[in-house]
Formats: structure tokens, C-alpha cells, sequence
């Protein structure tokens, strides 16, 4: 069976952060812009600390590649720390701590679903889609007691 051609009939309205909700076109275009032909999507839920920073930083280098920091900005867990503060926090580190020319700041609407290795393979897929094929993994794909406290390279 032969699917026509995709269309898309409205993006959702979004009154926060519009500069960085791109589509995945969008996501592709600049990575292609800064010109490295890998690249390293990184997925949070949670603000991005200092072991955070040096793993990103350590991961684009090692593939010599972009470092794409995708966090997740849709429904969390409770007790989480909000989205609009988690992406000031992800904007001021990359504006001040992040190569410009290897880094992309990018924001994803989706609801995080603690579905552990399931959702970490959903999410390698989503990033694919936005032109990364290098993927780190951490927690917050963990559902309960699944999957213990891990950061992994992979090639996607």
C-alpha cells in the first residue's frame, strides 16, 4: 500500500520560546548550517548541570560533530522544575558555556512517558527525525526500578 505525501494542516500555537520551537525541517536546516556532518542530540527533562555540560561537550567532540541540547518542554512528572525555567537554564548555559558554531539549542513539545527503554528508543527515532544521528541516553527514559542511572553514546 503506497502512503501519499505528508501535510500538515496546523501547527500547534505556542506563546513561549517561539525562536526555539523548531520543526524538524527547521532542526535539520541549521544543523546543516554549522556545517559538521555528525550530530549529538542531547534529551532532558531536568535543568542541565555541570556533569551534564562536560558529558555533551565530551560526546560532540568524541564524533567531532553539532551537539544538538533537545529537552523535552511538554507534560512532565510532578514535582518537576517548570518548563519556562528549565529553558532559561538550557539558554543562559549555551549562550555562556556552549561553542556557538558546534551547538543548537531546540525545544520539543512532547510529554515525557517514564516508559524506560521504550521511550529512550522513541526518543532516538524523534531525534533521528531532527537530523542527529548520535544520541545520548540518560534517567529520566527510566520507568520504575527499569533501567539504572546511565549515560550512553550510541549511533542512531
Amino acid at each position: 500500500m503506497r502512503l501519499g505525501p505528508l501535510r500538515v494542516l496546523r501547527l500547534p500555537q505556542h506563546v513561549d520560546f517561539r525562536e526555539l520551537r523548531l520543526t524538524p525541517h527547521q532542526v535539520r536546516e541549521r544543523l546543516a548550517a554549522l556545517g559538521h556532518r555528525d550530530v549529538v542530540a542531547f534529551q532532558t527533562r531536568n535543568p542541565l548541570h555541570r556533569s551534564h555540560e562536560e558529558m555533551t561537550k565530551r560526546a560532540a567532540a568524541e564524533c567531532g560533530g553539532t551537539l544538538l541540547i533537545h529537552p523535552v518542554v511538554g507534560l512532565t512528572k510532578p514535582g518537576d522544575v517548570d518548563h519556562i525555567t528549565r529553558v532559561r537554564v538550557y539558554r543562559a548555559l549555551v549562550e555562556t558555556y556552549y561553542d556557538p558554531s558546534r551547538t543548537l539549542l531546540a525545544l520539543l513539545p512532547l510529554a515525557m512517558r517514564m516508559a524506560g527503554p521504550r521511550e529512550a528508543l522513541l526518543h532516538a527515532i524523534l531525534r533521528r527525525n531532527h537530523g542527529a544521528n548520535h544520541f545520548i541516553v540518560g534517567a529520566t527514559t527510566r520507568g520504575p526500578a527499569t533501567v539504572r542511572r546511565q549515560a550512553l553514546l550510541r549511533r542512531v
